[in-house]
């Protein structure tokens, strides 16, 4: 009896341990929930990101269903035969005239971009990439997907100006708006749905206001006699005043930008936080709501600096290494973000991060260098 005693003791203790360690385990699990939260489905696109309300968009509309059911691909550049598709969908899926293709890269009519890439060409949305090939697997830059778009919605960029054209048209329609790219870079495919986003998924379709019914006139009964109206007693004449000038409202205060001195006390005062050598990849990521953009690695930490700096400020872009100041961002050949710390005639000095996998404070960058590569520049001063 004992013995059984004890053994029950001993498996009453153990199923207490275990739903111990089962709630602790639940809790971890309903903490990392809050973490992170997918968008779609997708394991690569969290709610906080700029174009999370894209890509829900897009995939409640049909426009993609990402490049596998769990991922979106959102830093992916976007493709032709993807750019198009979206494009078609969006716009509701016509069916093209034509009964065959032009282009011997397209050939399979049950492909998913078959009837896209024939209804772009009918439309004169887009070319092939030579007189008999589409290209399919070509990457477009930013100038060229906005160049898509205008085409789509009927604007004029065509001609000589095409990227001018569609750049202005992008930025009249808000397309742009809170967006730092280079007109040459190559689009993610974030940036792709987001532009379509901005262009159609926030737009109000409306119901027209039926037309106000008129007022019934009242009807009279014949039998009742009527009255002439007794006309109101005239007001003796009062002198007039000349009317008040209404009074004009006062103007804002202009947005009060910080001094490069203290744009590099902030930022170097982040070197308690983020020291020399300190490990930082791609895996480390930021979200900026200034920008409303998401940057990871090199452009995350940039983003850290600048937000910390600048705070609420919102960025804009330029291509001149003289205008460049204290705590701009320098995209630098498309492939890596760094910080200005100090400015110098022929050259800058920067902090960097995933430089080397790391955090890195001091490196020198010459003009030639920079204009070598190809850069551009992110600032957050007013202009």
């Amino acid at each position: 009896m004992r013995n059984c005693k004890s053994l029950f003791a001993a498996l009453l203790a153990s199923l207490m341990l275990l739903s111990l360690v089962t709630v602790s385990a639940a809790g971890a699990v309903q903490q990392d929930v809050h973490a992170y939260s997918s968008v779609a489905g997708f394991t690569d696109v969290d709610s906080e990101d700029y174009f999370a309300d894209a890509v829900q968009w897009a995939v409640d509309n049909g426009v993609t269903n990402g490049t596998s059911p769990t991922t979106f691909s959102p830093a992916s550049t976007v493709v032709r035969a993807d750019a198009v598709t979206f494009l078609w969908r969006a716009s509701g899926s016509p069916e093209p005239a034509a009964a065959s293709s032009p282009f011997t890269d397209v050939t399979d009519p049950d492909a998913y971009y078959y009837n896209a890439v024939l209804w772009a060409a009918e439309e004169e949305i887009t070319n092939g990439v030579t007189a008999d090939t589409f290209g399919l697997r070509g990457t477009l830059t930013y100038e060229q997907i906005l160049t898509l778009l205008c085409r789509t919605a009927g604007g004029d960029a065509y001609g000589a100006d095409w990227s001018a054209l569609a750049l202005a048209w992008a930025q009249e329609n808000g397309l742009t708006d809170g967006l730092a790219f280079s007109p040459a870079g190559s689009c993610p495919r974030a940036d792709m749905v987001y532009f379509l986003w901005k262009q159609l998924g926030q737009e109000d379709p409306g119901q027209e206001t039926p037309p106000a019914e008129d007022p019934e006139e009242p009807v009279e009964d014949p039998d009742t006699p009527t009255e002439e109206p007794t006309p109101p007693a005239e007001d003796p004449e009062e002198p007039t005043e000349e009317p008040e000038e209404p009074a004009q409202e006062p103007e804002e205060p202009a947005v009060q930008a910080p001094t490069e001195q203290e744009v590099y006390n902030i930022i170097i005062a982040l070197k308690a936080d983020y020291p020399e050598g300190m490990p930082w990849t791609n895996d480390n990521r930021y979200y900026s709501p200034a920008m409303h953009m998401t940057g990871y690695g090199c452009a995350g930490f940039a983003l850290i600096c600048s937000d910390a700096a600048f705070g609420d400020l919102p960025g804009r872009t330029h291509y001149s290494f003289d205008d460049i100041r204290v705590g701009d961002m320098i995209r630098i050949g498309d492939y890596h973000s760094v910080v200005v710390l100090e400015k110098k005639d022929n050259s800058v000095i920067v902090t960097e991060g995933n430089y080397n996998s790391s955090i890195h404070w001091g490196r020198e960058i010459t003009r030639a260098s920079l204009e070598k590569t190809g850069f551009y520049v992110q600032t957050r001063y007013p202009v």
